[in-house]
């Protein structure tokens, strides 16, 4: 039987023995858990629900195997391709994911719930088969020891050669994702619990974006929001031991300081068309020239700013826990994680305000 799988799984794309066994052991998990949250729910909701969680993820977790695998190749119209389809395999899932909660009526937490499950399975599976495998390289000059991170392991061990801010950044995707799902699924008039914690965190920003640039505040606000929550996200995951911080790495955030210098560039031109020109020209004419040029060295190096302020500060902070835990593991750690949990809240704000001067900027008329 295990034969008869490998020989289909080897014709539908899954080269690698490890993806192989990856895909073997998630199909089993996942048929398993489905027939049996179907038997116990006796046929509800909640049961279909649980076992369509358990199935998007496994089908989301087979394409990511064998779009891994045709990137690595090097075959590189392969790999174009292989990109392509990943994403309309994503669009398609959306569209059954649509169809659970909408058209279905299955519910959210029982989709969430199944979806964990298989995660977490995999996550572990992955950290065993790491473990295993494991050599510790020295990976720093001075004798720090390269980190344990669970993902990384989960990845290798999988056959997976994903880079880890990429990891650690899909996982804060989903986390935010996750709770948000959660959160609008149980609205209630008199809120609580995380409801309760995201419309106090939402409101406030909201109502200091508003304070800041007027109206025109609340057309930019989702993404401002959405900027600020998954930098936290990130910052704090980089202090949970066995979790790395996607804004630890110079490629997260100079994607995020691309995306503000285009997003902000974008509605400048968008509101005031050609005479957008008029925000680099200064309030002299007679300056125009020379302002102009350095109105365009200023803003091209915004995106550097931006990035080197959050990837230093991040890094830096890293790097002073791993000193600190070798000299003293638990007495020297505890007390400065409180500090540095401030300092991450405050880098989020931050740039959350920097994207917020830009864009009002941008709103702004020229002088």
């Amino acid at each position: 039987m295990r034969e008869r799988l490998d020989s289909l799984l080897e014709r539908a794309g899954f080269h690698h023995p490890e993806g192989r066994e990856l895909v073997r052991m998630q199909l089993a998990l996942a048929v398993g858990l489905s027939l049996a949250a179907v038997s116990i729910s006796e046929l509800s909701d909640w049961g279909f629900g649980f076992a369509g969680g358990a199935a998007l993820i496994t089908v989301n977790f087979w394409w990511l195997v064998k779009y891994a695998q045709n990137v690595m190749s090097n075959a590189s119209n392969a790999a174009s391709g292989a990109f392509f389809r990943f994403f309309v395999r994503f669009g398609i899932t959306g569209a059954g994911l649509y169809a659970m909660i909408v058209e279905a009526g299955w519910p959210v937490w029982a989709i969430v719930a199944g979806t964990i499950t298989v995660m977490v399975t995999i996550l572990v599976w992955g950290v065993r088969k790491g473990l295993k495998a494991r050599r510790r390289p020295r990976a720093m000059a001075g004798g720090l020891e390269h980190p344990v991170l669970f993902l990384e392991m989960a990845a290798k061990g999988a056959g997976l050669n994903i880079p880890n801010e990429v990891l650690f950044a899909w996982l804060a995707m989903a986390l935010l994702i996750t709770l948000g799902l959660i959160t609008s699924s149980r609205l209630q008039m008199v809120p609580g619990g995380l409801q309760n914690f995201f419309e106090y965190l939402i409101g406030g920003l909201e109502n200091f974006t508003v304070e800041t640039m007027g109206e025109d505040g609340r057309r930019i606000f989702p993404v401002l929001a959405g900027i600020f929550l998954f930098i936290l996200t990130c910052n704090f995951m980089g202090l949970v031991p066995g979790f790395d911080s996607a804004t630890n790495a110079i490629n997260t955030n100079a994607a995020m300081a691309l995306f503000v210098f285009v997003y902000y560039n974008y509605w400048g031109i968008r509101n005031w068309g050609p005479g957008y020109i008029k925000h680099f020209m200064g309030p002299m004419p007679a300056l125009a020239p020379m302002m102009l040029i350095l109105e365009i060295m200023s803003h091209l190096a915004r995106p550097l700013s931006l990035t080197l302020r959050l990837f230093g500060n991040i890094r830096g902070e890293e790097l002073v826990l791993m000193l600190l835990f070798m000299l003293a593991p638990i007495a020297a750690t505890l007390p400065i994680y409180f500090l540095f949990a401030l300092a991450d809240f405050i880098q989020a704000f931050v740039f959350f305000m920097l994207t917020l001067i830009y864009l009002k900027g941008a709103f702004e008329h020229a002088h």
